[in-house]
């Protein structure tokens, strides 16, 4: 059975990854390019609130489709962020 508490981690650890991504692109020094990783960072953090919110809000449903819901929603989210950061790197 699949616990809030390693998806948490889960859901922490790779939207990190994806946020120390974009702090190295600003650290390229390109105007442009750093307010598209920041634009990056606050889709990251805005993705992090929503699927906490979501992970809260459906008590109803089975506790195991649920989690893999979610699991689908933040993978798809990470891969999105990795090819705008890979743009950007380009």
């Amino acid at each position: 059975m699949a616990s809030r508490r390693q998806f948490k981690k889960e859901l922490n650890q790779t939207l990190s990854e994806v946020i120390e991504e974009c702090y190295e692109i600003q650290r390229s020094g390109k105007d442009a390019v750093s307010k598209k990783a920041e634009k990056l960072i606050d889709s990251a953090i805005e993705t992090f609130d929503r699927l906490i919110a979501k992970l809260h809000q459906d008590q109803d449903q089975d506790s195991k489709t649920h989690f893999k819901s979610l699991r689908e929603e933040l993978e798809k989210s990470t891969t999105s962020f990795y090819k705008e950061i890979d743009k950007l790197k380009s």
